[in-house]
C-alpha cells in the first residue's frame, strides 16, 4: 500500500511539472534572471530509545547535529509566460566534516558503567534542481511567488572510528528531493534585486547503498543497497538571493 501511495505522488508531481512546461499563453520576451544564493541549512536528529536486546537499564543516547551557513549556488531563471518562470539551479561540490558521539550507560546496584564511542565523517555531495515558479504579481517593488520544485541529489559518506579501530564505512546516496517553495523578491532597481526563499520539502525518495570494509576481520564486509523514502523531511532551509536582471 505504501509503495502505491509513493508512486501516485511521484506520477502527480511530473505530471505537474510538465504540464507546467508546456503551458501556453501569450508570450512576452524572454527575460533572463541569474541568481547566486546564500544557503542556510539547520538539521537535528535525537534518540534517547534503544530497541536492541539487552537488559531494561541500559541507557541509549544518540545525536547528530548538521548546520551549514553560507553555501552558495548558482541559478537561472527563465521569463517566457507572463506569470511562470522556469528556473534552474546548479549546487556546487561540498565537502562536510562531522564528528558524532555516542554514550552508553548501564546502571547496576553498586556501580554505573559508561561506555562512549565516535564517528568521524567526511561527505561529499552536489545536486542540481529545477523549479516552476509562478509570480502573483509583476513589475511591483515587492513580488511574491510559489515555487514547485524536483531537486536530484548525490551524496557520498566515509565513516571511521575516531577513538578505537574498526570499519570504515562507505554510504552512498542518489535520489530526488520535491518541495514547495513560498518566495519573495524585493526590487532595488530595474536590475538588481533580492530573492527570499524557504523551500519546504514534501517528499524525499533516495537509493542508498553502504560498503563496510574491516582489515582486521574482512569475513564482515559486505555491501548492501535500499531504497529509503521520507514524507514532509525534517530539515529547516533558508535562502537569500542577489538577482540579476539580463
Amino acid at each position: 500500500m505504501k509503495s502505491k501511495i509513493t508512486k501516485i505522488i511521484l506520477v502527480g508531481f511530473v505530471s505537474c511539472n510538465s504540464l507546467l512546461l508546456t503551458a501556453q499563453d501569450n508570450p512576452i520576451s524572454k527575460n533572463i534572471k541569474l541568481k547566486l544564493y546564500v544557503n542556510g541549512f539547520y538539521q537535528a536528529i535525537e534518540n534517547n530509545d534503544y530497541n536492541g536486546i539487552s537488559s531494561g537499564n541500559l541507557m541509549y543516547q544518540f545525536e547528530n547535529k548538521k548546520y551549514d551557513i553560507g553555501a552558495l549556488s548558482f541559478a537561472v531563471e527563465i521569463g517566457s509566460y507572463k506569470k511562470l518562470k522556469h528556473e534552474i539551479e546548479l549546487m556546487p561540490v561540498k565537502f562536510d566534516h562531522d564528528n558524532i558521539l555516542h554514550t552508553t550507560t548501564r546502571i547496576e546496584e553498586d556501580r554505573t558503567l559508561t561506555a562512549t564511542w565516535g564517528e568521524k565523517i567526511t561527505s561529499f555531495k552536489t545536486a542540481c534542481r529545477y523549479q516552476i515558479n509562478y509570480y502573483f504579481i509583476q513589475n511591483k517593488n515587492v513580488m511574491p511567488y510559489f515555487g514547485l520544485s524536483s531537486q536530484f541529489f548525490y551524496e557520498v559518506n566515509r565513516i571511521k572510528p575516531s577513538i578505537s579501530i574498526g570499519s570504515i564505512t562507505k554510504d552512498q546516496f542518489w535520489g530526488l528531493l520535491f518541495a514547495i517553495t513560498p518566495s519573495v523578491i524585493f526590487n532595488v532597481t530595474k536590475k538588481l534585486s533580492i530573492d527570499l526563499n524557504i523551500p519546504v520539502g514534501l517528499y524525499d525518495i533516495k537509493i542508498n547503498s553502504e560498503k563496510i570494509d574491516n582489515s582486521a576481520y574482512p569475513e564482515h564486509n559486505s555491501t548492501t543497497s535500499k531504497i529509503i523514502g521520507e514524507f514532509i523531511p525534517k530539515t529547516l532551509n533558508i535562502r537569500l538571493g542577489i538577482c540579476y536582471n539580463l
